[in-house]
């Protein structure tokens, strides 16, 4: 689910259909998904991953948690359809980042339906990720997608 780490020097934002960017401290954080429309009873996938761009090694605390992420699609109208992580898990680890190299942080991989069993409509929707600092939102990334 989360922290597979990529030894190959790469270029940040490569290759993805829809992608949000954000830097802190010398990281460049990217949320993306493979492609901007999904079909209703298909598979959401998403990656959040880092690539490290200053001269020195840093080390990021990531892990399975909401105190450190949390996500949300939503509708059109605000309704929450699907979200993690679930609050009973708690697993943390660090990973060390060298130079110009790019870690895979977290990433979604499930069916999309709606967690009341209620029927998903076709529309726009909204995926949020935040990354958290004991619970409290430092980084939050969205990006829209249809739904088909």
């Amino acid at each position: 689910m989360f922290c597979l780490v990529n030894s190959t020097t790469v270029a940040p934002g490569n290759d993805q259909s829809l992608s949000a960017i954000q830097v802190q401290n010398g990281i460049i954080y990217t949320l993306s998904v493979p492609k901007l429309t999904f079909e209703i009873h298909d598979t959401l996938k998403a990656q959040l991953s880092a690539f490290n761009q200053s001269m020195e090694p840093e080390t990021l605390v990531t892990g399975f948690s909401p105190y450190l992420f949390n996500w949300t699609l939503k509708n059109d109208t605000g309704k929450v359809i699907m979200s993690g992580p679930f609050p009973d898990v708690y697993i943390v680890e660090r990973i060390f980042l060298n130079p110009h190299h790019e870690a895979r942080l977290y990433q979604i991989n499930q069916a999309i339906k709606d967690q009341l069993d209620e029927p998903i409509n076709a529309g726009s929707y909204v995926l949020q990720w935040n990354l958290n600092n004991h619970g409290t939102p430092y980084l939050s990334f969205k990006l829209n997608i249809e739904l088909r």
